[in-house]
């Protein structure tokens, strides 16, 4: 099968579905860093963990689990969408939380932030 290799996963056609197998690869910056034993299995399984758990509430793309590394999944077009749950005040990109309370925003995201927060302090609840 024709195959492409990710920063996590490696990807094969299968015809009318793909392999997709979640290796230990560790990257950060897109940059393979460093392997991680079992991170592929607790990725994987924990992806298809909460795929079962929420199928009842939107359809998903997975078939089976063969192995703890293998998923083989429908072929769909990707909806290409990240967002990142924060709980902290903290963080050190353009995007955290601190960099924009530091910068004066007290609004982040539709979430009244409280003006006596400081860095690391826990929220009162998740931002996304």
């Amino acid at each position: 099968p024709n195959g492409k290799s990710g920063k996590v996963r490696d990807q094969y056609d299968l015809g009318d579905s793909l392999a997709l197998i979640t290796t230990d690869r560790q990257s950060g910056f897109d940059r393979m860093l460093a392997l991680v034993p079992y991170k592929g299995q607790v990725l994987n399984l924990t992806s298809a963990f909460w795929f079962e758990s929420t199928k009842h509430i939107i359809p998903n793309h997975i078939l089976s689990i063969p192995h703890p590394n293998v998923s083989i999944v429908k072929k769909c077009e990707p909806f290409p969408i990240e967002f990142v749950v924060r709980a902290y005040m903290t963080g050190s990109t353009s995007t955290s939380i601190w960099k924009h309370y530091q910068n004066g925003v007290r609004n982040y995201c539709g979430h009244e932030l409280p003006v006596s927060n400081l860095v690391g302090a826990a929220l009162l609840i998740a931002v996304n």
